[in-house]
């Protein structure tokens, strides 16, 4: 039996690949800057109704705004353990007319599209990122594919953790382009008790949800390390990094990694 080049390129490329050195373990790495489009887009409704906002040299609000107004953006990045990564990241771009069911998610399309930050609907990105081909999750592996996630002009901040379940974190976060309800102030239509309880039973109700970048990343977290409850606990926060910080807290260490010798353990 005669095999092409080709195909034995292929049958090579597919052995090497399942056989590579495989990471110890799934992980999430979160990011969050201090700085993004909805802030900005918030304080830009408040002056135009009259309200006066002092902003700093990057258009942020200062002052009394910025415990009120949720600035910042947050993203994750998710690495399977044979090396394959993902973006996932909610709330920079709107949803498109063709997405609309109704004249309510044309609404709500129409905020989003005009900057407007709040009961609007915009897309989720969930794109492949290059795979790890180390054995293990080094700063400079980390460093590479937070540059390659998302182009901000601020100081990023990262944390890493381990997770139980890739699958279930790539699940919860969605697929690439869609639509999902946003609200700069994240927000549940159900309440969380009757959420719990289905959920318990196999129903998810994400979809009748608010989320912003932070809350989105959250839930996505709780999922993938099986700590689901957490998710409900950053409704008291809605910077993005405050939402993040808040469920690093509640979050148990064995999900947190610290750096050894250039890798996170």
């Amino acid at each position: 039996m005669k095999i092409s080049k080709k195909n034995l390129n292929n049958l090579i490329e597919r052995y090497l690949f399942e056989n590579r050195n495989k990471l110890k373990s799934d992980y999430a790495i979160v990011c969050y800057s201090d700085s993004d489009f909805a802030g900005k887009a918030a304080t830009a409704v408040i002056s135009k109704f009259g309200g006066k906002v002092e902003r700093d040299e990057n258009r942020n609000p200062k002052g009394w705004w910025t415990g009120k107004i949720p600035q910042g953006h947050a993203w994750l990045i998710l690495v399977r353990k044979d090396g394959s990564t993902c973006v996932c990241e909610f709330g920079s771009e709107s949803c498109d007319y063709k997405d609309s069911k109704d004249i309510i998610d044309d609404a709500m399309i129409y905020l989003a599209k005009a900057g407007v930050p709040f009961v609007s609907k915009t897309k989720i990105r969930n794109q492949w990122l290059s795979d790890i081909k180390e054995d293990k999750l080094t700063e400079a592996v980390v460093d590479d594919l937070v540059k390659q996630s998302l182009k901000v002009n601020r100081t990023i901040n990262k944390k890493v953790y381990k997770i139980k379940s890739f699958d279930a974190a790539y699940k919860t976060a969605g697929t690439d382009g869609e639509c999902r309800l946003y609200n700069l102030l994240p927000f549940d239509i159900i309440p969380s008790t009757i959420k719990t309880a289905m959920r318990a039973v196999g129903y998810s109700l994400e979809s009748l949800r608010f989320h912003n970048c932070g809350s989105y990343v959250a839930n996505v977290l709780a999922e993938g390390t099986g700590t689901v409850a957490l998710a409900d606990t950053v409704d008291i926060a809605t910077l993005p990094g405050s939402i993040i910080e808040i469920f690093d807290n509640y979050l148990p260490s064995e999900f947190k990694t610290k750096i050894v010798n250039g890798e996170y353990v």
